[in-house]
């Protein structure tokens, strides 16, 4: 067996179920290692981290520690009103000071998404120079936006929902002050806790092939794939499929949703098992699908 793979993640009580499907297919695509499994949060009750729990120890027998997070320090951070985003998503800033020093490096991971291949040749990555590993966003940025992050028009943005992240560089160059410093100076207009990050750590991170952060609904130009393998195992075999594209996610009532039945999959084997799916507010829903099919088409084979 492999040394042990530290792996992080921040939820609430709203995200329980989803975080426990994210540990299920990590844990299941990844049996010959062990890992030890972080979880922050402030208000997850006693029920729901007795069901993390059962599965990480009970079902795969890896390790998992819940961290009560101090409220406090996050007061000063305004959440906007029309986000779907918790407080919680600004833990992961702390996990430097939070964890032990003989922590090296870490694999931070969103909730909303299932892991469905091995991840153990991120930890293989030389990251002396990094202070973390990312996939690009390839449809945030616009000219204002690089702008408030001072980003170069060379330099690429990532997203933030799979971080193969170099805790001894976050500790070396007191990156917990520097993202708070951000978030309190910056008038935040796009994504928040995202932007802090991107704009810390700009020019200071490896770029991962897209198949390690696939967004799911997303339209990417084949010119972004630097080699034919990689646009190849993104469409047909991704490491990760992360559900970040709006409000459209595969816990809702949303049919012909693509890579959902991954999502109920593990559910399925999780203590969330029988929960059934939410209502969506609107059909308007399916003319937003059918014109981001239509975009992803005529991207993957045109441009």
């Amino acid at each position: 067996m492999n040394d042990t793979y530290h792996i992080a993640c921040c939820t609430d009580n709203n995200y329980a179920q989803h975080c426990g499907v994210m540990l299920c297919s990590l844990l299941e695509n990844n049996k010959d290692n062990h890992f030890c499994i972080h979880i922050l949060h402030t208000d997850l009750n006693n029920d729901n981290q007795r069901k993390l729990s059962s599965i990480v120890v009970e079902n795969y027998h890896s390790e998992v520690r819940f961290y009560l997070m101090d409220e406090k320090k996050f007061t000063h951070i305004k959440m906007p009103q029309n986000t779907s985003l918790s407080i919680a998503t600004y833990y992961r800033f702390t996990l430097g000071s939070l964890l032990s020093n003989e922590i090296k490096t870490i694999l931070y991971l969103d909730c909303d998404l299932v892991v469905l291949r091995p991840i153990s040749d991120l930890f293989n990555l030389d990251m002396d120079n990094y202070a973390l590993a990312a996939v690009e966003d390839y449809c945030i940025v616009d000219n204002h936006h690089r702008m408030q992050l001072a980003l170069s028009y060379q330099s690429p943005y990532f997203n933030a929902g799979v971080l193969f992240i170099n805790l001894e560089y976050w500790r070396k160059h007191s990156v917990e002050n520097k993202l708070f410093q951000y978030i309190g100076f910056c008038k935040i207009d796009y994504f928040q806790d995202q932007d802090a990050l991107n704009y810390v750590f700009k020019d200071k991170w490896l770029q991962l092939s897209p198949m390690w952060n696939k967004i799911n609904m997303q339209a990417i130009k084949g010119s972004v794939f630097k080699y034919s393998s990689d646009k190849k195992e993104y469409y047909h075999n991704p490491v990760i499929i992360h559900y970040a594209w709006g409000a459209i996610k595969p816990w809702l009532n949303i049919h012909f949703l693509p890579n959902s039945a991954f999502y109920h999959t593990y559910l399925k084997k999780t203590p969330w098992a029988k929960v059934k799916v939410q209502p969506i507010k609107s059909n308007g829903i399916y003319f937003v699908l059918l014109k981001r099919f239509i975009k992803i088409f005529v991207y993957r084979f045109f441009k």
